[in-house]
């Protein structure tokens, strides 16, 4: 009897253990998301950029997203986006004349940028992110933008 009451008592403090670390991972998360202006969690999105653009603050989590930035203007042919995602995937779309910059950091997830080797006086975005377990994919817009995947 007193082997199954070890076990018991080892088996209770690792549920405790667990729910603890659980608990510290979601205030860790919602620390970094309160500084964004812009807060998606679990549900998918689609935020479509029409008018000039200048910066954005976007943090989500357990969430699908896709940014369109196909019909948008950057103004002085600058912008910057500001990108927190947390198991999440996120699309981004630009027009094919745009150069797009990256550079943040990246906690076991993926980027792709298909952007980055358009060259000479060009518009730019330029992306600051920070990414956890999330996939950041960046690409050009089709010829015929009615191609475009959830419009």
């Amino acid at each position: 009897m007193k082997k199954r009451s070890l076990f018991g008592g080892l088996a209770a403090l690792a549920v405790v253990g667990a729910a603890a670390a659980a608990s510290i991972e979601v205030i860790k998360t919602n620390k970094k998301m309160s500084s964004y202006t812009k807060k998606i969690v679990f549900k998918g999105n689609l935020i479509a950029y029409e008018d000039e653009f200048e910066s954005d603050e976007l943090a989500i989590s357990f969430s699908g997203m896709q940014l369109d930035f196909t019909k948008a203007t950057l103004v002085n042919n600058q912008g910057k986006l500001s990108l927190f995602a947390h198991y999440s995937g996120v699309d981004i779309i630009v027009p094919a004349h745009w150069r797009v910059l990256t550079e943040g950091l990246n906690n076991r997830s993926g980027v792709s940028n298909l952007c980055d080797g358009v060259e000479g006086d060009v518009p730019t975005l330029t992306i600051d992110y920070d990414l956890c377990f999330a996939g950041l994919s960046i690409r050009s817009a089709p010829a015929n933008v009615d191609e475009l995947v959830g419009l």
